[in-house]
């Protein structure tokens, strides 16, 4: 079966689009706010066995690797990750630096902490990455020939595989952090009236 390129940049457009709102509806008190439960025996968590954890790495700071503006972010890092065939000059934009997944290990191995080893990423800088990352796709996608499809692109895989991936990747995040923001009440005084 045939790649279907112009698809593939469809679906991504829509799986963007569900991010997008989630990022431009977040209330701004639930920007650091985790949007499920982390515990220590999830992957890169916590260090590896024998390894003393950093001082800052509590059962509460581990909450931070699940902040909303951080699940954001590393939804985006890896879009702009994955759309990239040549990874040998891998860098994303300058106003995007800094974040988690660029911090990575902290000292002790484990994940960095979201506010602890990186600053909080503000909303406008966020929506600036993702009309990146959707115009990137949009310009690589539909260019790649069969040949840089199947070529190997990194965790064994070709880089078709890792857009198939990255979609999978945008859409599930995207889906968790938009149910978060919809589960918020709306304020009293935001309700319409008849």
């Amino acid at each position: 079966m045939s790649f279907d390129r112009t698809s593939m940049v469809m679906q991504f457009d829509e799986a963007i689009d569900v991010l997008e709102r989630a990022i431009r509806e977040c209330p701004d008190e639930l920007w650091e706010a985790p949007v499920w439960r982390v515990v220590k025996t999830d992957p890169h968590v916590w260090p590896a066995l024998g390894v003393e954890p950093i001082p800052e790495r509590t059962e509460e700071s581990i909450q931070s690797i699940a902040a909303f503006w951080a699940v954001a972010y590393h939804t985006l890092y890896f879009l702009y990750v994955d759309a990239t065939s040549d990874r040998s000059n891998l860098r994303p934009p300058d106003y995007a630096r800094g974040g988690p997944e660029e911090c990575y290990p902290a000292p002790d191995g484990a994940a960095a902490l979201p506010g602890i080893h990186a600053p909080v990423i503000p909303r406008n800088v966020l929506l600036r990455f993702l009309d990146h990352g959707r115009a990137k796709v949009r310009r690589v996608v539909p260019e790649l020939t069969d040949v840089e499809l199947a070529a190997p692109s990194g965790r064994s895989k070709t880089f078709e595989e890792r857009l198939i991936e990255s979609l999978a990747h945008v859409h599930e995040h995207g889906s968790k952090l938009l149910a978060f923001v919809e589960r918020v009440p709306t304020p009293p005084n935001e309700l319409g009236r008849s």
